[in-house]
């Protein structure tokens, strides 16, 4: 019986047993484990910093261990620091701690495959891949591999089987409900998770899967809810992963503050990062941070064929645009990905950079993708930056339903149609664009305005030119001039009003040509047409506003068609 006053001992291993590592390294780092020799008490310190994820205290402990100081230190603690070294991003480091450990394990193999995955070295992942054995821990590596490389069906046929064969082991169903969600399968994602949060209610891995599916689901607003219900202050301070998503799930607040920081921590860290660049018109900041990035998912061949498509368009240079139709064709034929919402989104984008717009318009998707991406692996459940569809489509379904209401698919939509020649629903889409900053980018002017124009509405198509960019305007002219020529009939007034406008700006005489031509033009159909019929005001209006035009010009060519068009208005005017 202990004396009154003195303080109960404790055993650490209590502590571990609840996964309670703070408790655990406090009492190790008390001295009041005297049954474990230094080495035994350096190893569970080193153990204990690493689950608290204090990376750099874990691996100090560990080279303490390998220092020659303790003859009796194991052999194998060099791969106990590779695996540090991993965590803290420095794969060189962790490559060389590794080979340092002369004799082979699988441990040793596991690791060197998981670094060279990381490293992008595929020669030195199909070489330790040979050396993957039937036991358990082999076979999550071969599926955490699967699972970078965005084999989400094969990586999840391998849990359901390590699942029937070990059903005690619930953290399987963590790693099964994240291929769920990478496969847009939100309902079966939870459904897995609820088998593991019932083991452990308060597990962070769990509250940080459950908020990604709810983003999915719902909206942001119910993902963060789930975390700042499951996480206290400090856990959301300190978990990378839990401040990465807080971002997303906050629209990008503080990107700057956050994602720099976890680029060589949390992969899906980068590719955030690229699109809030490219989101705010960064391009080169979002080059310089994807330079030498190679695509190893569809989610990162995504953002690659978004960025070549940005400086392909800026520059005007085809290599640019090759490139992006590569990456977003690779997603497009994905077995695992073709599909699904992204996977069509893709194929569309490289549908449209080949100009095969009819094609693009039977994907009903989109042709430039800001918006959907993840690339997780093993423990690591992220979200993206915008909410997409809930459901995934059949192959013989279309993508519109999902996307309806979303300012981007409407914009891509549209604009396919129109360049298929369906203008009257180019038109429809067109017009369910509601943010103004689309809403005032040249693409959406232009063809919008050649859609009114196609749907017999150059006075709409007029309206567009209420812009204050002049190269927008120009162009603008330039589409109205020629387009309204080719149409003939009433619209000839507005390619006279084009062309006197081009004239005026640039005195190009194609453009007095064209001014002349419309005005005859106009003249000719509304002589055809009034044969019988009386003139309407609408017709004298538009013949005098013609009349003034070509009398302004300093032409005598055009001056005398003036006085033919007026000779014969003031004849039927009075009539």
């Amino acid at each position: 019986m202990a004396n009154k006053g003195s303080i109960p001992a404790f055993d650490f291993k209590d502590y571990l047993e609840k996964k309670d590592y703070v408790g655990a390294l406090a009492v190790l780092d008390s001295g009041q484990c005297d049954h474990l020799t230094n080495v035994d008490r350096l190893l569970w310190i080193a153990y204990c910093s690493f689950r608290l994820k204090h990376y750099n205290r874990s691996k100090d402990v560990y080279l303490e261990l390998l220092s020659g100081m303790h003859e009796d230190a194991p052999l194998e603690i060099g791969l106990y620091v590779a695996i540090v070294h991993f965590y803290l991003g420095s794969y060189l480091d962790a490559e060389k701690a590794a080979l340092s450990v002369l004799e082979d394990s699988e441990l040793k193999h596991r690791i060197l495959l998981h670094i060279s995955r990381a490293l992008g070295d595929e020669t030195k992942v199909a070489k330790y891949r040979q050396y993957l054995r039937d036991s358990k821990q082999d076979a999550l590596s071969a599926a955490a591999i699967e699972l970078y490389r965005g084999r989400y069906k094969e990586t999840a046929d391998v849990y359901e089987m390590m699942i029937a064969q070990q059903r005690d082991d619930c953290a399987l169903n963590v790693y099964l409900a994240e291929c769920y969600f990478k496969m847009d399968c939100y309902d079966l994602s939870l459904e897995a998770l609820s088998v593991y949060s019932r083991a452990f209610p308060d597990s962070t891995i769990a509250a940080n899967v459950k908020a990604c599916n709810m983003f999915r689901l719902c909206d942001a607003k119910a993902a963060l809810e789930v975390l700042e219900t499951h996480c206290d202050e400090k856990t959301i301070r300190e978990n990378e992963l839990i401040r990465h998503n807080m971002v997303v799930f906050n629209e990008g607040e503080k990107a700057l503050k956050v994602f720099p920081g976890l680029v060589h921590k949390v992969p899906e860290a980068r590719l955030n990062l690229a699109i809030y660049y490219f989101r705010n018109g960064e391009i080169d900041a979002a080059d310089e941070l994807l330079d030498g990035f190679d695509g190893t998912c569809p989610q990162s061949h995504v953002v690659l064929g978004i960025l070549n498509t940005m400086i392909g368009q800026v520059k005007r240079s085809e290599e640019y645009l090759k490139q992006a139709q590569s990456h977003f064709q690779s997603v497009g034929n994905s077995p695992s990905e073709r599909d699904t919402i992204l996977g069509r989104q893709c194929m569309v984008s490289s549908l449209f950079l080949l100009k095969e717009y009819e094609d693009a318009v039977i994907y009903l998707g989109l042709s430039l993708i800001f918006l959907n991406f993840t690339g997780c692996p093993p423990h690591r459940i992220t979200a993206d930056f915008v909410f997409f569809a809930i459901m995934v489509p059949t192959k013989q379904d279309s993508v519109k339903p999902y996307l309806a209401n979303d300012d981007s698919f409407n914009w891509n939509y549209g604009i396919a149609l129109a360049a298929s020649g369906k203008f009257d629903e180019a038109l429809e889409a067109l017009q369910f664009v509601s943010k103004e900053s689309l809403k005032s980018d040249s693409a959406y002017v232009l063809w919008i305005a050649k859609c009114w124009l196609m749907n017999d509405a150059p006075e709409k198509a007029w309206e567009c030119l209420d812009t204050d960019d002049n190269a927008t305007s120009y162009e603008l002219l330039q589409l109205i001039a020629n387009e309204c020529y080719k149409i003939g009939g009433h619209q000839f007034l507005y390619s006279a009003r084009a062309f006197n406008a081009l004239f005026d700006i640039d005195k190009f005489p194609d453009y007095l040509n064209g001014l002349t031509g419309a005005s005859v033009g106009l003249f000719r159909y509304l002589v055809v047409r009034m044969k019988g019929s009386i003139i309407t005001r609408e017709d004298l209006d538009a013949l005098t506003e013609v009349i003034e035009m070509l009398e302004n010009s300093s032409s005598h060519k055009c001056r005398n068609i003036a006085k033919t068009i007026l000779k014969w208005r003031t004849q039927h005017a009075c009539n």
